[in-house]
């Protein structure tokens, strides 16, 4: 039933006695210069962050949300993918450091979404111009939404930082909200023109966030600009760039990109097993133009699902462009894996991710669960071999990759479903799903149809959301089934529209020997009740009908 499924201590907060700052030598003086940040990264402490704000407020932030259909839509990626967070005032304490007339709102776009537990973006100075948390006033609370050990983060960034690539700080942090545990989040330094200033001395030139972006046509408007004045013709030249034949290709790049840093930052992404990246995912990054040799420079993020490839780890990623066009050039691919041999060889180890994972989950060890410690000693397990494995595969294929480029994430109207259904409430938890209930439904999907006279039909509610999943045979132990999370407080006799946001309906497919697979998306279109209650065991009658939408 888990394959249907959507998938407290309170320490004393640390003092700041107990912390000691970053010293770093300034070159023009080669006197100390003490970074006030440094202490609220310290990844050898538990921080504690509580975060009081009006209760109406806090119901508002959490169950803000994005629809999947608005999103992806036909003309998706004309434009950076909008906001529709808001910010709400709130008085936050980061330790012991009180930081009133805050404000806060929730973050992410789909992967770490969550009512229960949001990840967070802090303002500290938004409403008290000035107000910082050692130099500091934008603050990101991730909810390792994608990651059980909450671990991989911090041991993530590490591997980028070790390698030279300019990356966000990160530690672990206990959070509070009006009193409640969220639990454990990543308190991850936020990429701004401060962040990049702090970490090449000068403020970049441009600065863009990269959502389901890349360097080439119909990718471009995805950007987002995060500084006035980038007008993305940087991006422009990188991408004409790339167009070139092979022959002129590193001649053309040179000039724009600081290629020994991206060499570097990609095996890092591949190393790693960061999947939701720029080189496997196009997604979750930044590129900025430095402000010294104007060149442009990644940046990673996000990685809260990385280091938990199954199976024989790939040695690289190419779905981006860039990675794309370098790995099939004779001297990219040369430079590629003389950038991956030397992060095994030296960033990997210095990192020393198999004790810096002992030592973070030491920290988490007053909220552990059985599944975060059994996920623990998973991550630590995959550590100690997970670069040789890698390398392995590499030796195994010397000569040409062949790489293909990822696809663009517009949603296309596919097929159309119809659905007739009756089951129980609560019926989620029983044994038998595949014959409980009863339906039928007929879908059809890229000029194919497929239907089903008979269906297991189940209905009831988990982690609070209401989940409803009907499954049809459509071959010999083949199965087809609308799968449908909404709001419990919605079940009553009448029409729950499927917008991809308060109800969200997808299809979901399962063959012999394979897990249950998501396939397309429901709607806009309407899950209607004829009869339904949340009462156990009260009867739910109905329909579905909604178009089906695929990539």
């Amino acid at each position: 039933m888990l394959l249907f499924l959507l998938a407290c201590v309170d320490p004393a907060p640390v003092g700041l006695e107990d912390k000691a700052p970053d010293r770093s030598a300034d070159p023009d003086t080669d006197l100390e210069v003490i970074d006030p940040s440094s202490s609220y990264f310290d990844e050898s402490v538990m921080h504690e962050v509580r975060i009081t704000l009006d209760a109406a407020d806090w119901e508002s932030l959490r169950r803000q949300d994005r629809s999947v259909i608005e999103m992806f839509s036909d003309g998706c990626m004309d434009a950076p993918w909008p906001s529709p967070f808001t910010w709400f005032n709130a008085d936050v304490t980061f330790d012991d450091v009180a930081l009133p007339g805050s404000a806060v709102r929730k973050k992410g776009l789909l992967g770490s979404l969550s009512y229960e537990r949001p990840s967070f973006r802090i303002d500290t100075d938004r409403n008290d111009g000035g107000q910082e948390l050692g130099g500091l006033s934008a603050l990101a609370l991730n909810n390792n939404n994608q990651d059980p050990s909450a671990l991989r983060s911090c041991l993530t960034y590490a591997v980028f930082r070790e390698a030279g690539v300019l990356t966000p700080r990160c530690a672990l942090a206990h959070v509070m909200v009006n009193g409640e545990d969220l639990g454990l989040y990543s308190h991850v330094e936020q990429v701004d023109p401060d962040f990049i200033r702090r970490g090449r001395g000068e403020a970049p030139e441009s600065l863009y966030e990269g959502t389901l972006s890349d360097f080439r046509e119909g990718w471009l408007s995805t950007f987002d600009a995060e500084i006035d004045g980038a007008d993305g013709d940087d991006l422009d030249a990188l991408a004409d760039a790339l167009t070139v034949a092979d022959d002129a290709l590193f001649a053309a790049l040179e000039p724009l990109l600081d290629l020994d840093q991206f060499f570097l930052f990609w095996a890092a992404e591949s190393l790693t097993g960061h999947w939701d990246g720029y080189t496997y995912n196009t997604n979750n990054f930044f590129v900025f133009r430095d402000g010294v040799d104007q060149k442009l420079r990644f940046v990673p993020w996000g990685p809260d699902g990385a280091l938990q490839i199954d199976g024989e780890p790939p040695w690289v990623f190419t779905a981006g462009i860039l990675a794309n066009r370098l790995i099939a050039h004779p001297e990219g691919r040369e430079r590629y894996r003389a950038a991956l041999t030397a992060l095994v060889n030296g960033p990997w180890t210095d990192a020393d991710l198999v004790h810096r994972a002992l030592d973070l989950a030491n920290l988490t060890d007053p909220y552990r669960t059985s599944d975060m410690r059994g996920d623990q000693n998973e991550l630590r397990n995959m550590l100690e071999d997970r670069a040789e494995r890698v390398l392995d595969a590499m030796s195994a294929e010397p000569g040409p990759v062949e790489a293909e480029l990822r696809e663009a994430s517009c949603l296309s109207e596919q097929g159309q479903i119809e659905l007739v259904f009756s089951t129980t409430w609560g019926s989620l938890g029983v044994e038998d799903y595949y014959t409980w209930g009863d339906g039928s439904f007929e879908i059809e999907l890229n000029g194919e149809l497929f239907s089903a006279g008979e269906l297991g039909v189940v209905v009831g509610e988990d982690a609070g959301s209401a989940i409803f999943v009907a499954i049809g045979e459509i071959a010999p132990s083949v199965y087809l089934a609308p799968y449908v999370t909404f709001d419990p407080e919605t079940v009553a006799p009448g029409v729950i529209v499927l917008d991809g946001l308060d109800a969200l309906g997808q299809l979901i497919y399962s063959e012999p020997g394979t897990d249950w697979t998501s396939v397309a998306y429901l709607g806009p279109g309407e899950l209607r009740f004829t009869e339904a209650s949340t009462a156990p065991n009260a009867p739910v009658t109905g329909t579905i009908s909604a178009p089906i939408l695929g990539w």
